[in-house]
């Protein structure tokens, strides 16, 4: 995944892409009557009416949510413009992605020529409802021989819709402001993909100049500026993706890297990674993720997850909030899931920079043992070198933690380059699956494990991270020696980290009780119309013994084959209750609903 791009225009080609979005707009609110009349009988009917697209405000009824609490926003920012019209929503989304040099160009030469997989994807929204989508590029410039697809996800037994974008818009050329046709989707992505016949190319084969990033350079790119939608069903809307996950989530549960003799160091390393969850004001929180830096107990993060005082009494630091076991049984995806040790509720804030977006804090008590008891992580004081193995520990979501270490374009996470701008932050871009909550993760060399950036955004299949030596420099001109805490690498030794990472064995495996199966059951529950059947079970035990129900529902049609029945994109299931009866009472002994039983 790469780094997003800002791009700057000048007044009058911003005048031109807002007529221009003004004219897709009611373009678009068009093709979706004549789509919901013709086609489409179950989505809501258009009134007639049609509105112009207001750039500047909003309009239409909007919903406040009550959350948990708040995940770091920094994976990416999305802004937006809507106008109703009966049924029906229509909008712009402004986002800011794109892939430039050198990624693109060596992503392209890396790929296999005529591969069925894209080299480059990513996925622009989902939703839980249909929307006619239009993407626009502000820049479009592809090597020749490759071809750039836009898709609408569909999934199981529905064929997906795609548009070869490169057939309007060839390879090889410079295209500006490039408004694609609608698709209608669901789930929306970009495609980019390496023809059978092509070769590999140089950028500095043209001389014209197409700045992609924002320095002054020849290099293949594209960026995408924005899109119009139009909602179907404005009751089900379809959302930006705001994460740094690409065709999959490639990430671990950090304790699947244990059992790996080279990848052991890995998860060694993560155990100085700890959750942080920082108060904002009454009621509202955010989580994020920080890391032991030296041996004093000095905790790294972002700025924009502790940037003031208040925040940092605020501030709860907890290690280890990670998975036991690699097992598929033993899931940490959820807020707060996996409690580790909590070692503070409140941090001291020491320094922190808004521009390169770093805070250091420090534990109030006990710091040097906690640094102890479960290892610390130093800053290289020297630039990141592109193409080297990286590998990132993180608390996505402010769930328990995992660890990116391939991605899926390669066989590990890379560094892709020193000189990437985004979210506001000029630093390094690398692969590697990242989302909200990620933030202040530590960037680590898979080779020596020293950290080479400090984990600052993503968007869109984008990472970049502040570089460690920025971070070292401006400490320095702030009176504060990391040195005289240990948290330097001079890279004078490649064991020198490892060597501050804690032995660690996993606690052994809870016992599991055999189960052996004496009765099989393979009858159904149905519920239709508002009736539920009930199926029972007569068995005997000739003493006292453990007996397990295991319950499978799925939503299937009448040949037997799952299908999206109610149109929710997932697979829906019956919550499902067992009541146990003496032979000839009916009074139950016990109920079981999803839970353990009570006796």
């Amino acid at each position: 995944m790469h780094h997003r791009l800002d791009v700057s225009e000048n007044s009058a080609t911003r005048r031109w892409n807002r007529a221009l979005g003004l004219t897709g707009c009611l373009a678009l609110v068009l093709m979706a009557s004549y789509a919901a009349s013709g086609s489409r009988q179950s989505v809501d009917m258009f009134d007639g009416t049609i509105s112009t697209l207001d750039t500047d405000s909003s309009a239409g009824d909007t919903t406040n949510q009550t959350m948990p609490g708040l995940i770091d926003d920094s994976e990416g920012v999305i802004t937006s413009s809507t106008a109703t019209s009966g049924g029906s929503q229509s909008g712009i989304n402004t986002v800011n992605i794109g892939m430039g040099c050198p990624e693109f160009q060596l992503a392209f030469d890396s790929a296999s020529p005529g591969s069925a997989t894209p080299f480059r994807s990513f996925t622009l929204t989902k939703g839980s409802g249909y929307a006619y989508v239009a993407l626009h590029l502000s820049k479009l410039w592809l090597p020749r021989g490759s071809s750039v697809v836009l898709r609408a996800v569909e999934g199981f037994d529905t064929p997906d819709r795609t548009l070869n974008l490169s057939t309007m818009y060839p390879s090889g050329q410079i295209f500006g402001s490039v408004l694609a046709p609608p698709i209608l989707a669901k789930e929306f992505r970009i495609e980019f993909y390496r023809d059978a016949d092509s070769v590999n190319v140089t950028a500095s084969s043209t001389t014209e100049v197409f700045n992609v990033t924002d320095y002054h350079t020849q290099c293949f790119g594209f960026v995408a500026d924005s899109y119009y939608y139009v909602l179907m069903d404005q009751k089900n809307p379809i959302v930006a993706t705001d994460e740094s996950i690409c065709a999959a989530d490639n990430t671990k549960e950090a304790i699947c890297y244990y059992a790996d003799p080279t990848t052991r160091p890995a998860f060694l390393a993560s155990r100085a990674v700890a959750r942080l969850l920082i108060q904002k004001a009454p009621g509202i929180s955010a989580g994020c993720t920080g890391w032991l830096l030296g041996n004093q107990g000095h905790v790294l993060t972002n700025h924009h997850c502790v940037a003031t005082d208040a925040e940092a009494s605020g501030t709860s630091v907890e290690f280890m909030a990670e998975a036991d076991v690699c097992s598929d049984s033993v899931s940490c995806a959820s807020w707060g899931a996996c409690p580790g040790n909590m070692v503070a509720m409140s941090v001291e804030l020491v320094h922190t920079d808004e521009t390169l977006d770093y805070a250091l804090l420090k534990l109030p008590s006990n710091g040097p043992q906690t640094a102890q008891n479960y290892g610390y992580l130093r800053l290289k004081s020297r630039a990141g070198v592109v193409g080297e193995q990286m590998y990132i520990p993180q608390h996505p979501l402010y769930e328990g933690k995992r660890i990116a270490l391939v991605d899926d374009y390669a066989s590990h996470v890379a560094l892709l380059s020193l000189s990437a701008t985004s979210c506001g932050v000029t630093g390094y871009s690398y692969s590697g699956d990242t989302q909200s909550g990620s933030s202040g993760s530590p960037v680590l060399s898979f080779a020596d494990h020293g950290v080479v950036a400090l984990h600052h955004c993503g968007e869109m299949c984008a990472n970049t991270g502040v570089p460690a030596i920025s971070i070292l420099a401006d400490l320095a001109a702030n009176g504060i020696d990391v040195a005289a805490f240990d948290g330097v690498d001079d890279g004078s030794s490649p064991s020198a980290n490892a060597a501050r990472f804690p032995s660690f064995t996993p606690p052994d495996p809870v016992p599991v009780l055999p189960l052996t199966p004496r009765l099989t059951l393979n009858g159904a529950i149905i519920l239709a119309s508002g009736v539920v059947s009930i199926d029972q079970v007569e068995f005997t035990l000739s003493s006292d013994s453990d007996v397990a129900f295991d319950v499978m529902s799925v939503e299937i049609s009448d040949s037997d084959i799952f299908t999206d029945l109610n149109g929710d994109c997932r697979a829906t299931y019956l919550d499902s209750m067992i009541f146990l009866f003496p032979k000839g009472d009916t009074t139950p002994v016990f109920t079981m609903d999803d839970s353990l039983p009570d006796v």
